[in-house]
């Protein structure tokens, strides 16, 4: 049979696996997350570049077609950056949830190990209390050899 505290110790480095695994993926998370903030940058940059030189290039008259293009180019940004910005708040929504998993998992270690503190606190006891019995074996033994 297995000893009770065997198996808690082997509860608790079930969990300490998944929290090592959601660790990573947490990480490889928050790596994605600032990549997309990075291009979220990117992009406000061209758009405010591309919005720039659209307005002095309306000052100068220029033709209807390098209009369109600047504006559809503009319009095609903004569409990445809306698309971006829902992928970062995905990101974001998947750290809570890892977070929230790691917090489940650590809660979970701490449970088994204060149930194998209790087992190790109990046996301590038992041994305490053999050897305290023995002990009083031996001093009545003791006193009995002397007094006879």
């Amino acid at each position: 049979m297995t000893k009770p505290r065997s198996v808690w110790t082997t509860l608790a480095e079930k969990e300490a696996a998944h929290l090592v695994k959601l660790n990573e993926n947490k990480a490889q998370l928050h790596e994605e997350k600032s990549r997309l903030e990075a291009r979220l940058s990117d992009i406000e940059n061209y758009i405010h570049d591309y919005s720039r030189t659209l307005d002095s290039e309306l000052n100068q008259e220029i033709g209807i077609k390098q209009l369109r293009d600047r504006s559809a180019m503009i319009t095609q940004l903004q569409t990445a950056k809306k698309d971006l910005l829902g992928f970062h708040q995905q990101c974001g929504s998947a750290i809570a949830a890892i977070t929230q998993r790691i917090v489940g998992h650590q809660s979970e270690i701490l449970k088994y190990d204060k149930v194998k503190a209790s087992i190790d606190a109990r046996a301590d006891k038992i041994v305490k209390s053999r050897e305290n019995s023995e002990l009083d074996a031996m001093a009545i033994r003791d006193y009995l050899a002397k007094e006879l």
